[in-house]
């Protein structure tokens, strides 16, 4: 597998700790794809969506209750 260079790594590291938590419950990280280029994909298109309050209310649904202590949410900066 691919890995970073140390340097990031360290970055990445440092980053992942400090999601965490001192408490230890951890992070969970969705790659919101809502991007145009994904929206002309085919594949699942019965199962896309499309607005990110869709997507971050499934979330809400699936997990009722936290199951991490904090939640890292990407997507593509052109549709902040």
């Amino acid at each position: 597998a691919l890995r970073p260079h140390p340097f990031l790594q360290a970055i990445v590291d440092k980053t992942a700790s400090k999601l965490g938590g001192e408490d230890g419950r951890g992070y969970m990280v969705i790659h919101m794809r809502v991007e145009p280029d994904m929206a002309q994909q085919r594949v699942c298109s019965h199962k896309k969506l499309y607005y990110v309050d869709n997507i971050t209310d499934m979330v809400h649904k699936q997990f009722p209750e936290p199951p991490v202590k904090t939640v890292l949410i990407v997507f593509a900066r052109s549709l902040l």
